[in-house]
């Protein structure tokens, strides 16, 4: 049965939804409890003041949440200017994972990170796959999309997922993506993934911006397209791609095609 959160709100966090896994004070495996969200639940124009106005959630220890079986956030928000994620924050510590699988995020809006705002730390995982859709979704600051603060942990967005038509606004990074890569954090972007038309309106990388430091690592591989993307009024630039590395940082970009992507000063498609 198809659940529907329809117009739900929130003053603190997670307009539909906050979900708090494991206990912080368990470590090791001693705790693995886990949330699942699927079976094509929908998230409609909930929302928050703060973080998540569909779905916040904290993951402790070794627990996760999965949200998969094409549930769909459609035109959730969240509106503080200091936290963000419009359809979901997630914040993941000591080894726990989130897993969104088959989902749909449709013209979601925050400050920072239109559609999922969040942190993960201490060998916990965010995996973003099968066919995921992230569809005209708008920052106010930084990252139309994702915006992800990643230290010793992992994030993989894979299974040909589709950034379609996203943007940030207002002198800020990441029309698509935002990525803040600490210590030996890592992303990998690969299997076909695909960055459509998304723009940085006053601001570089027009679909992705990344800090990478400290051991850290970025990699786009695997046949990702990067179509029509642009930054608009940058000294930076970076149409498709801005980075910044220091630190021992990585990037590899292999086996990537770049599209008709624009920036009106440096790197047309990417500046490193």
């Amino acid at each position: 049965m198809e659940e529907e959160f329809n117009q739900c709100e929130s003053v603190e966090s997670g307009g539909g939804i906050a979900a708090y896994v494991g206990n912080q004070y368990y470590y090791a495996d001693i705790d693995t409890s886990q949330i699942i969200i699927k079976g094509g639940c929908k998230f409609i124009k909930c929302t928050t003041q703060k973080q998540g106005g569909g779905i916040t959630s904290l993951i402790q220890s070794k627990c996760s949440l999965i949200i998969n079986e094409t549930c769909q956030f459609e035109e959730c928000s969240s509106s503080n200017a200091d936290s963000g994620g419009g359809a979901l924050f997630i914040s993941n510590q000591q080894g726990g994972s989130l897993l969104i699988d088959d989902c749909k995020f449709n013209q979601c809006t925050s400050q920072l990170g239109g559609a999922i705002y969040g942190n993960i730390y201490n060998g916990s995982s965010v995996i973003i796959d099968n066919a995921c859709e992230f569809y005209k979704c708008v920052s106010g600051r930084a990252a139309g999309a994702i915006e992800m603060h990643i230290e010793k942990a992992e994030m993989i967005i894979k299974g040909a997922c589709v950034f379609n038509q996203c943007e940030c606004q207002n002198n800020y990074r990441g029309g698509a993506l935002e990525i803040m890569l600490f210590e030996f954090g890592q992303v990998t972007i690969d299997e076909q993934c695909i960055f459509y038309q998304c723009k940085s309106i006053s601001g570089g990388g027009g679909a992705v911006y990344a800090e990478i430091q400290d051991g850290a690592s970025l990699i786009v591989k695997g046949g990702c397209k990067f179509i029509q993307c642009n930054c608009q009024n940058s000294w930076d630039g970076g149409g498709a791609i801005l980075t910044y590395m220091n630190g021992n940082a990585q990037l590899t970009i292999n086996e990537c095609t770049f599209e008709e992507c624009q920036s009106e000063t440096n790197g047309g498609a990417i500046t490193i």
